[in-house]
């Protein structure tokens, strides 16, 4: 199980909880004592800190993904081009060019054949 439905998880079970108490520890007035009150805001306070952490691994998961995504098209979208391989020899050295539409081209030494 992922990380961020655990921590939903634990996130709906204390809120579950914290209202659960609530409800459990008013008084006929509808009030909180002093001691119960604290005890409400400590669980709320674990219940908001969920929240944040659960955003913070969310951001960090998109953020991932972005970054993951490619910077450029790979050249091998360009092969609809017209193109052309040439391998000629020059010097006891062996040259492989390519030219693609006569505006990109890379030349390489592939060695002797």
């Amino acid at each position: 199980m992922s990380k961020i439905l655990e921590l939903r998880e634990k996130r709906a079970k204390a809120w579950d909880a914290a209202k659960a108490f609530l409800d459990g520890k008013r008084g006929g007035d509808g009030l909180l004592n002093a001691e119960d009150t604290a005890a409400y805001e400590k669980m709320e306070t674990e219940v908001v800190a969920l929240g944040k952490e659960i955003d913070r691994l969310e951001r960090q998961a998109a953020i991932d993904a972005d970054l993951a995504k490619p910077t450029s098209s790979p050249i091998t979208n360009m092969l609809h081009l017209p193109y052309t391989v040439v391998l000629h020899q020059n010097n006891s050295k062996t040259f492989l060019h390519v030219s693609l539409n006569h505006n990109l081209s890379c030349q390489m030494i592939v060695g002797p054949i």
